[in-house]
């Protein structure tokens, strides 16, 4: 008699993380307690239907969240600085840019 391989089936998927650029789910196993919940990499997955849920439930919550805070995103100063230095750059290219216009726009007109 051959020993029957046991089935481990998904309850629930958790949650979701990228590895390496590999795609896993945290699993919530049917029968097991919270404690047996297992990373698994979405190619060794044969429950599409759960996935599906989990993603649909999760942008509905994201796009919940978006609408409490008002589509406000609030920008910490680490980031306002960043931005406040990216437009001093971009303005810094423009003049260049425009100095070299004017040079070559100079340079033909004599």
């Amino acid at each position: 008699m051959e020993e029957e391989e046991e089935e481990y089936v998904v309850e629930k998927v958790l949650d979701r993380r990228v590895v390496k650029g590999r795609v896993e789910f945290l699993l919530k196993w049917k029968g097991f307690s919270d404690e047996d919940n297992t990373w698994e990499p979405e190619d060794n997955l044969d429950c599409p239907d759960l996935i599906t849920e989990y993603m649909q439930k999760h942008e509905e919550e994201e796009e919940e969240e978006e609408k409490k805070e008002g589509k406000r995103k609030v920008v910490s100063e680490a980031s306002g600085d960043s931005e406040e230095r990216r437009s001093k750059r971009k303005k810094e290219e423009i003049n260049k840019l425009d100095g070299l216009y004017r040079n070559l726009a100079q340079q033909k007109s004599h």
